[in-house]
């Protein structure tokens, strides 16, 4: 026995379409699309590990661009002073700590803020000789030729625009904790 539908009631209809797929069906396509020209366009540069056309074009690492020949002079700069202030063997402790402890990183702070200055050497005729980037210029070593060898600071800011602090003074006999 088949069974009618009772007055009023409806004969079940396939559901439509949903309207995400509706809107699928057009923006996939389109999405393909983007890619393809995208890929036609700048695929060479994207997978031969070629840099884009622009003004830095050509610059290798031994031609710094200009932002980073300005973080090396940045860095250079800040590590220069936290050399002349650490190598100040006739400072009283309290003074000498008051002017090397803010440019320290907390690392920094802690191995140094039982150092005796009268137990550093007196450093003269410091002169920048090399500047190192490392880290997408995060972390740098400068090293300085130095009336007592070839000395370096290890410096490292936590973000591209911040200050930049040592970690550790490096000795002509000592490596980079960089290296």
């Amino acid at each position: 026995m088949s069974q009618r539908p009772v007055g009023g009631a409806r004969r079940a209809e396939p559901p439509p379409r949903a309207t995400l797929t509706r809107i699928g069906a057009v923006v996939l396509p389109l999405a393909i699309l983007a890619l393809v020209v995208t890929l036609v366009i700048f695929g060479d540069s994207i997978f031969d590990g070629s840099e884009p056309e622009g003004p830095d074009k050509g610059r290798t690492a031994s031609s710094p661009t200009v932002d980073q020949e300005r973080t090396q002079a940045e860095v250079a700069e800040v590590a220069t002073t936290v050399l002349d202030t650490w190598s100040r063997p006739g400072a009283a402790y309290a003074g000498w700590w008051r002017q090397l402890e803010p440019l320290l990183t907390p690392g920094g702070r802690e191995a140094y803020a039982y150092t005796d200055p009268a137990q550093v050497p007196e450093l003269e005729e410091i002169e920048v000789d090399e500047v190192e980037l490392h880290d997408a210029g995060g972390t740098a070593t400068v090293y300085f030729t130095t009336s007592e060898g070839r000395f370096g600071v290890d410096m490292s800011r936590r973000s591209p625009g911040g200050d930049w602090l040592a970690h550790r003074v490096v000795f002509p006999d000592g490596e980079s904790m960089f290296a």
